[in-house]
Formats: structure tokens, C-alpha cells, sequence
């Protein structure tokens, strides 16, 4: 064992820490390509399950709910823990839903769509609950594990062998969804079934992972009774942290179109299904590479608020494209949706981790991540938004006079540029509000609020 020491903090298993948080990163990102929030293999499953708009929005939803919405009452529990590693431990038994769904839905076939649909539901969102609990330890061992200008890195590295491993799972696809694959749903089985070992195999990974010792000695948290009085003071008192939750709202919000993307070039532009699937699945990541190499130098040279602004950047390119393609008709456009979408979602969520990592207060770490993650899950109901404004504004919500001047088609054309347009405005606010976060690497000390009387930083 070598004992590496970096700017005065020593780090024991460094080496192994890095491989094996590097691992999980790189196996789950294949994974949840191919059945993740930003993935169109969900929502044309669904989609073949049911033709209501609001639920196809749902799916676009309900992992990053479920994922997100626990976190701020996990995350006393994990917090007032002496160590974090027992919270890691649960992870292969959550990650076993999906091989478990995989399996229920193989066995069915198609003969009962509405009890199918609700068992893949409901896997995923048990998957999402359970790996709520688990990512709190596993943002507060890669802070403490790993140093900071390391991590940038690690997410670089991990999001560019993520694109590349995608490459296959694209070629899986266009194979499971074309005429020549299984017949439905087994098609969509198979690929739940390939995410769902690769998530296994980073669980594994993560199970192998060696706590630090802290050079620190770290104050209790709040105990049960104060602890929501001291999350209160935390959003009120904390200038900064209330900056940061108003930009990942916006920026959450500006996702209200990504799981009709698919659905658009399907259903209006007529792309073939297997064609649009497994395209937009290799065009995610070719944004993802592209991204991934900007990120890593971005983040070790600027820090991660520089970081967020680039994704911010990213998601505007990205409704821009799916709006002129929408008010233009043009397919070759939606294709540059989906690189700008790989590329917003390559820095996006490693930017938010390792600036709230970065800008947390070390024994308050759990509590501030899992309180910006319950706050965000907030924007996440943007897809569930963007399916409202899509079933209200179809053809049988315009009737008469407005269906007539405009025709069929062309209602259908004027309800995404709806969605894409005021996506793309909840984009260029997030920007907004971005540039006015400060980089925590870059400063001297973090308030901590107390957990007493409480001052404004």
C-alpha cells in the first residue's frame, strides 16, 4: 500500500479509489445510455405501450424524482454516520431490479401492455430510490477520496470511455429494435437486461472501495429534531447556495423536451424507429466525447463553475437545433440536437457534484448534497411539464376553426416549437444565472451555517 500525500492531506488507497470509482462511473454511463433519464429507448418503449403524452413525459421524469426527491431526508441519516462505506454495501441488491424487470417482461411478452408497463415502472423507480441513498456516501468518499483537481479528470476519462462503450450498445439497439431482432417486447428486455448487468458489475466496483481517514475532526450534525430548522437556515442564510438551487432549477427545466426528441422524429418527421434510436444513441455520444476532453480541461484549469457554464451553453445549442428543426422540418438538425444533448449532459452532472463537493462545508457534505439534489428534483418535472403542454395542445384540445386553418400536421408542428422554445428560454435564464455563481476552489473559506444563530455570508 502506498501512501500518496497532495497538498497536505494524505491519501492511503488512492490508486484503488480512483479504478474502482472510475469503473462504476464508466459501466453505469453505458448503462444508462441505453435506458438513462436522457435515453430514447425508454421513451419508445413506453411509447409502444401507450399513446398518452403525459406519461411518455413521466419516463422522462420519474428516475431523476425518485433519485433526487429522498436525498434530503437520506441524508441525515448518512451524515450523522461515523463512516460511509455500510450506506454502499445495499447497492447490488437495487442494482438487481432492473435484471429483475428484464426478466418479468421476457417471461410476459405483450399479453397484458398495462401490467408491463407498471413493473418496469416500478423496477425503475425502486432502481432510482435505492442508488438516492448510495450516491450521498458516494459523493461524500469521492470528496473525501479523491483529491480535487483529480476528479475533473476521473470525470473526463470516465465520460470519454462512456461514449466509446456506447458505441456498442448503439449497435445493440438499431440490431434489438430492427426488423431482424426479437419481436416485441423481448427486444426491449434484452437491452434492460444488458443495462442491468453492467449496472452490477459497477456496484461490484463500488463494494471493492476503501474509506480515507479524515485529517479533520468533524462536528455531529444536527440531530433529528433541529435538522429541518437547520436546512431552512442553510437555504435562507446561504447567499451562495440559494444562486446555485435558482440555477439548477432553470437549467432542470430547460430539460422539459428531452424525451421528445425521439418522438418528434419519429412521429412528425417520420425517421424510422430503429434508425432514430440507435442514431441518436451514437450521436449522444460523439457529443460525449467531444465534451468530455473540454470538461477535464476545463475543470482542472477553471474549476467547475466554468464547467456549468459550458453546459449551459450545451442545452441552449441543443433546443436550438430540435426548434429549427422543428419550425423547418428538417432531420439532419434534430441530429445535432442529440450531439449538443450528449455534450449538455456529459459536464452537467459532474459540474453540479463538484461544485457543491467543493463548496460544502466537509462535515456538512451529505446534508448539502442531498438538499440541492431534493431541491433540483423540483426541475425535473420539466418533462412532465413538457408532456402536459403536448396532450393540451394536440389536435382533439384545437378543434374547429384553429384545426382547420392549420391542418393536422401542421398543429402537430406548432406544439414542439412550443415545448423547444420555452425550453430553450429556461436555458438562457440558467446561463443567467450561472455567470453570478462564484467558484468555490477559488475561495479562502465556505460559510458554514451554524446550527445555532446563524449569520448572512
Amino acid at each position: 500500500m502506498t501512501t500518496r500525500i497532495i497538498k497536505g492531506k494524505s491519501y492511503q488507497h488512492l490508486r484503488l479509489n480512483f479504478a474502482m470509482f472510475l469503473l462504476d462511473y464508466l459501466v453505469f454511463g453505458v448503462s444508462f445510455s441505453l435506458i438513462g433519464a436522457t435515453s430514447t429507448v425508454v421513451p419508445s418503449f413506453v411509447s409502444q405501450m401507450t399513446d398518452n403524452k403525459i406519461l411518455i413525459g413521466f419516463t422522462g421524469s420519474i428516475y431523476l424524482i425518485c433519485w433526487l426527491g429522498p436525498q434530503m431526508f437520506l441524508a441525515q441519516i448518512v451524515n450523522r454516520g461515523t463512516r460511509r462505506k455500510p450506506f454502499i454495501r445495499p447497492i447490488i441488491l437495487f442494482r438487481m431490479t432492473i435484471i429483475i424487470a428484464a426478466t418479468l417482461i421476457g417471461i410476459m411478452g405483450g399479453q397484458n401492455r398495462g401490467l408491463t408497463l407498471f413493473i418496469f415502472l416500478a423496477a425503475y423507480g425502486l432502481f432510482a430510490a435505492g442508488d438516492s441513498l448510495i450516491t450521498l456516501a458516494w459523493g461524500d468518499m469521492l470528496g473525501t477520496c479523491i483529491p480535487d483537481y483529480l476528479r475533473g479528470t476521473m470525470f473526463g476519462i470516465g465520460q470519454f470511455a462512456t461514449a466509446v462503450g456506447a458505441i456498442f450498445t448503439s449497435a445493440l439497439a438499431r440490431w434489438a429494435l430492427s426488423e431482424s431482432g426479437p419481436e416485441f417486447p423481448l427486444n426491449y428486455a434484452l437491452l434492460f437486461g444488458v443495462s442491468g448487468i453492467l449496472f452490477l458489475i459497477g456496484g461490484i466496483g463500488l463494494s471493492l472501495l476503501r474509506e480515507e481517514k479524515s485529517d479533520e475532526s468533524l462536528e455531529p450534525g444536527p440531530p433529528m429534531r433541529e435538522y429541518f430548522p437547520y436546512l431552512w437556515k442553510i437555504v435562507r442564510y446561504d447567499r451562495y447556495f440559494q444562486r446555485f438551487i435558482g440555477a439548477r432549477l432553470l437549467i432542470d427545466l430547460a430539460m422539459m423536451a428531452t424525451p421528445f426528441y425521439a418522438v418528434f422524429g419519429i412521429g412528425v418527421l417520420g425517421i424510422p424507429r430503429e434508425t432514430m434510436v440507435s442514431d441518436s444513441i451514437i450521436l449522444i455520444q460523439i457529443g460525449t466525447v467531444c465534451a468530455s476532453f473540454l470538461m477535464a480541461w476545463l475543470s482542472r484549469r477553471s474549476g467547475s463553475r466554468a464547467v456549468l457554464i459550458l453546459a449551459s451553453l450545451c442545452v441552449m445549442g441543443e433546443l436550438s437545433f430540435a426548434l429549427a428543426s422543428a419550425l423547418t422540418g428538417r432531420g439532419s438538425l434534430l441530429y445535432g440536437t442529440f450531439i449538443m444533448t450528449g455534450a449538455f449532459h456529459a459536464v452537467l452532472f459532474p459540474a453540479y457534484f463538484d461544485w457543491v463537493i467543493t463548496y460544502a462545508p466537509l462535515s456538512r457534505r451529505p446534508i448539502y448534497l442531498g438538499l440541492t439534489n431534493t431541491l433540483g428534483a423540483l426541475g425535473n418535472l420539466g418533462p412532465f411539464i413538457g408532456g402536459t403542454i403536448l396532450q393540451w395542445t394536440a389536435l382533439p384540445a384545437i378543434s374547429g376553426a384553429g384545426a382547420f386553418l392549420l391542418g393536422g400536421e401542421n398543429v402537430m408542428r406548432f406544439q414542439y416549437p412550443l415545448v423547444f422554445g420555452l425550453a430553450l428560454f429556461f436555458g438562457f435564464m440558467g446561463l443567467m444565472a450561472i455567470v453570478r455563481l462564484p467558484e468555490p476552489r477559488r475561495r479562502e473559506e465556505t460559510l458554514e451555517v451554524p446550527l445555532s444563530k446563524p449569520t448572512q455570508a
